[in-house]
This record gives C-alpha cells, sequence and structure tokens, in this order.
C-alpha cells in the first residue's frame, strides 16, 4: 500500500502479490516495472518514462492518472475509469477491457490494443469495451479482439416544439388537393375579372364556386438531445480494427484510412423523430357570381393525423478521410463543455490559461501556446482578459 512518494531516477522494478497506490500516493521513475500477482488498484498518480505493467487485473480508478512516454501494459483485465496517457505510443495487451464513462486511453504516437503475446505474437483480445469513454491517438489505432463494443453511455432526448405557423388553405370543390389561399385572388378581394388561374387539370379558368376554407395551425416539434455521452475512438491516422464491431450512437473516427477485417459491423444511431400536428376548422362556402360569399353547413373542427418521420441526431459516426460530407447534414447541435478531460483544468485567474494541461503529463516541456501569439502581436498578457491555452 503506496500512500506517499516512491521516486527514482534510474531504471526499476517493482514486485509484489497486490499494490494499492492511494489518492496520495505517487510512483515517479524513469523506467519501472510493475510486476504484480493479482491486482494493481491504482488511484493516485503514475508517471513513468518507460513503462511496464504485468498484472492479473489493473484498476485505474476514478481521478487516477497513470502517465508515461511508452506504456506497455500486460494484464487479464483492465478496468480503466480514469486517464492513461502517454507521451509516445500505448501498448495494452489484455483478455477483456473495459473503458468506462469519461474514462481515456490517450498516445500521442500510436495506440495498440490486443490479447496476450504468444511466441512473440499478439493473439485477440477477448472483448473491448469502450462505453463512454475516449480512446485517442494522434497517430494509428489497433485494436485486436473479438469483440468491440464502442457505446453510448446515456443518451437522453425531449419532445420541443420548434415552429407553430398558421395556414389559410382552400380546396376547389372537385380538386384533390388543397392549396395556399393567395392562388386564388377572388378569397382576398373578390375581383375575378383579368386574373384567371389553373387547375389541377392544367385548365385555365376564371372561378369557381364552390369550395372548402381552411384555417389552421401546424405545430411541428422534433426530439432535441438534452444529454449524451457517446464513445469515441479517434485517430489522426489510421484506424485498424479485427473483429466484430458494435458502435452504438458513438463515434468511430479516423483522420486517414478506417478499416475493419475479420469480422461483422454494427453501427447503429437512435432516429431523432419529428411530427408535424395539425389542428384547426374548415368551412364549405360558395359564390353566387355576384361578389358575395355565402357560408354553409357551418364551421366544423379540422384536425388530421400528423405527420411523423425521422432524421438524423448526429450522435453515431463511423467515418475517415473519405466520408462524403453530405452524410452529415441536417444533424443537430449540442451544447458541449470546454473541458471534458481529466488531462485539462480551467482556471481562473486572468493572467493563467484559461485552459491548462496537467503538468504531471507535460512534464515540463515546451509548447507552442498562445503567448507565442500574443508576443508577435505584441499584446500584454496582463491586459488581455483571457489567454486560452498552454498549447498542449
Amino acid at each position: 500500500i503506496n500512500t506517499g512518494a516512491i521516486k527514482s531516477e534510474a531504471a526499476s522494478s517493482m514486485e509484489m502479490t497486490e499494490l494499492q497506490n492511494t489518492e496520495s500516493g505517487e510512483i515517479i521513475s524513469g523506467n519501472l516495472h510493475i510486476l504484480a500477482n493479482s491486482t494493481i488498484d491504482n488511484k493516485g498518480l503514475v508517471n513513468v518514462n518507460q513503462l511496464f505493467i504485468d498484472a492479473e487485473t489493473l484498476n485505474n480508478q476514478p481521478d487516477a492518472r497513470i502517465y508515461a512516454d511508452n506504456a506497455t501494459l500486460n494484464t487479464s483485465t483492465l478496468n480503466n475509469n480514469a486517464i492513461l496517457a502517454a507521451r509516445n505510443n500505448v501498448s495494452i495487451s489484455t483478455e477483456t477491457l473495459f473503458n468506462n464513462k469519461n474514462a481515456e486511453i490517450v498516445s500521442q504516437g500510436n495506440l495498440q490494443i490486443a490479447g496476450v503475446s504468444i511466441g512473440g505474437a499478439l493473439t485477440s483480445a477477448h472483448q473491448v469495451i469502450n462505453s463512454g469513454g475516449r480512446i485517442e491517438a494522434s497517430g494509428d489505432i489497433a485494436i485486436n479482439t473479438d469483440e468491440l463494443q464502442n457505446l453510448n453511455a446515456g443518451i437522453t432526448t425531449q419532445w420541443v416544439t420548434d415552429s407553430i405557423e398558421r395556414i389559410i388553405e382552400v380546396q376547389p370543390e372537385g380538386w384533390a388537393h388543397k392549396y395556399d389561399v393567395s392562388r386564388f385572388p377572388l378569397i382576398h378581394n373578390h375581383n375575378v375579372e383579368g386574373q384567371p388561374f389553373t387547375d389541377e387539370n392544367g385548365n385555365i379558368i376564371r372561378y369557381f364556386e364552390d369550395y372548402t376554407y381552411y384555417d389552421y395551425t401546424a405545430k411541428t416539434q422534433s426530439t432535441h438531445i438534452i444529454s449524451s455521452a457517446p464513445a469515441k475512438i479517434i485517430a489522426a491516422g489510421n484506424i485498424e480494427l479485427k473483429g466484430n464491431v458494435l458502435n452504438s450512437d458513438s463515434q468511430i473516427v479516423a483522420g486517414q484510412k478506417l478499416n475493419i477485417s475479420g469480422g461483422s459491423l454494427q453501427n447503429s444511431a437512435t432516429p431523432g423523430q419529428k411530427r408535424v400536428s395539425y389542428n384547426g376548422t374548415r368551412q364549405f362556402r360558395d359564390w353566387d357570381g355576384n361578389d358575395e360569399e355565402l357560408d354553409f353547413g357551418g364551421i366544423a373542427p379540422y384536425s388530421p393525423a400528423p405527420k411523423n418521420t425521422e432524421f438524423n441526431l448526429g450522435v453515431s459516426l463511423f467515418e475517415d478521410s473519405h466520408a462524403d460530407i453530405k452524410s452529415l447534414a441536417n444533424i443537430q447541435t449540442m451544447t458541449l463543455p470546454v473541458v471534458n478531460s481529466a488531462m485539462f483544468s480551467l482556471v481562473a485567474k486572468p493572467t493563467k490559461f484559461y485552459i491548462e494541461t496537467d503538468p504531471q503529463f507535460l512534464d515540463y516541456r515546451d509548447w507552442l501556446s498562445s503567448d507565442y501569439m500574443l508576443q508577435k502581436l505584441a499584446f500584454d498578457p496582463a491586459n488581455t482578459m483571457k489567454r486560452l491555452g498552454d498549447g498542449y
């Protein structure tokens, strides 16, 4: 049980049956090999240049951090509930991986997930479940598993009234359809002379005598997303998936090529619902040819069946650089938080960066930040309302 700080600049190793790194525990080293016959339970910080972990089970608990230049993890079960990030590459060999809601596996280089190594060759993992978490690489991602589930950890919609429109229409006796009242000048000013129009059969006529007058409202409602926790698998480079893939209300996006082999793809998305309902009145009328309207039968209610359609909510994406941008049309937008990662924090002080990266991950490296732009523009940060970010 580690409640303090274990630090080493040289290459080192730790071997035990079980390791508990508590909330206050820190393990910081140059090169480190951690070997646990049973479970590693991390609630604190592990920050290593070259990190090797061998354990039956690795639990990375909420608010914990595992950082490394390069991380190589060998486990039977990996439960990630926080941040696991590498400044270069990540290699995970496991039977079962759970990357849970808001958890992150991030690599600044390449990221590989597969099964155990046999004779130097990686086999297929049994199951990788990314439920509302993020798996991201600045390079390529390769996942070799019998079953990959990329799942939304919770999507909620509610009905919203988008518009209410008043509509006045006329349906001449014997015509199959209704038309906007503006098509027929008689209805407005009783002046038929010199203003002919075309009927449904293409005939030019001067007037009609019998018609039904409709006055109603059309209320358009649709389902809007009020909360969503999509899982994300994102690579700036290529994504290579081997095995059966289920992508449900979530995102798998490659900056270059996205390829699936050795299994099937099921890409499912919750559709948005749109409903247009009608409510008003109708009245049969007759014109006697002397610029007077005669009403017959009184006013009757008019409430036809609503029209229901489906549309793309835009939550589920399975795309690479060859995606047709038209496929992203007509999707809803959401208001998202500025920061949704354990690696970043918001700072209120006006002289500080608004978004700061965890200095433990940066390892005090230099990045091209917004200060560079301020200096080039000769702005004084003290007189600038807020600097955006530290450049990571």
